[in-house]
């Protein structure tokens, strides 16, 4: 492959990365508000405070629990505001599994490191984003008051059968189309 092709490659793999964050934010984060944080969720909820703005932001992202820390996986790189917010204030929240915990000490850590705190199953998929590297959050706790705040959060963000239906249907078609893509590469 020649050096423009794998420039080419990269700008538009980038692009669309973009174009998915994009999405993400836009779209499918508040969305999925809606289930993820609960028990038995393939998401958690991080909640981050703005570095000007001081005010509360919340955003799903998949999580990892192994030895009283949490880890997060980077696919959209280390310059997400989430990321720089958690940074920035040494802490942040996290609803995982119907509790609500505390966190500080954020790290970043290699690829190799954190990618092995996940199932087999997530670690295909993590290979295959383009991870960067993930985020360690140290010294996890039950937040103060857990029950109380994420009784809260369920009230703000109910669970409605008809989005668990499409949240399925969703995931259902992806994992087909990714089945198709990955035989019709094999047979190239």
């Amino acid at each position: 492959m020649s050096m423009s092709n794998q420039i080419h490659q990269s700008t538009l793999r980038k692009r669309l990365r973009n174009r998915v964050r994009f999405f993400n934010r836009r779209y499918f984060n508040p969305f999925a508000l809606n289930f993820a944080g609960r028990p038995n969720s393939f998401w958690s909820v991080i909640v981050h405070f703005g570095r000007h703005s001081g005010k509360a932001y919340l955003t799903p992202i998949v999580t990892a629990y192994n030895n009283n820390s949490f880890v997060l996986p980077l696919p959209y790189g280390q310059r997400v505001d989430w990321l720089q917010n958690v940074m920035s204030s040494g802490k942040c929240g996290l609803i995982y599994q119907g509790r609500v915990y505390q966190a500080s000490q954020p790290e970043i850590i290699p690829v190799e490191e954190g990618i092995g705190c996940f199932s087999s199953s997530v670690q295909s998929l993590l290979r295959r984003s383009d991870n960067e590297a993930f985020l360690r959050l140290n010294q996890a706790c039950d937040a103060p008051n857990s029950p109380a705040l994420y009784q809260s959060f369920t009230k703000a963000f109910p669970l409605l059968r008809g989005q668990v239906l499409l949240v399925a249907l969703v995931t259902f078609v992806l994992v087909i189309a990714g089945l198709l893509l990955r035989r019709r590469r094999s047979t190239v």
